[in-house]
């Protein structure tokens, strides 16, 4: 079982290359938005700590669905 198959998602840190997110396909779409804005962020700046990550994702990913945003 490929590393990929037991996450959710991973970003590679920024200044490698090929720079790459993974986000598992079979998340329900309002899991793979809040999946997406997460790894976006890792991959935007490595520092930031992981609680703070997480509470931007979520209200990042609340608001784009409250738009309409949808897989």
């Amino acid at each position: 079982m490929d590393v990929q198959d037991k996450m959710e998602g991973f970003a590679e840190v920024p200044g490698h290359s090929p720079r790459e997110i993974y986000i598992d396909p079979t998340l329900s779409p309002r899991k793979f938005l809040n999946r997406a804005c997460h790894e976006a962020m890792h991959a935007e700046d490595k520092d930031v700590p992981e609680q703070v990550i997480e509470r931007r994702a979520d209200s990042l990913a609340r608001w784009l669905w409250r738009l309409g945003y949808r897989r």
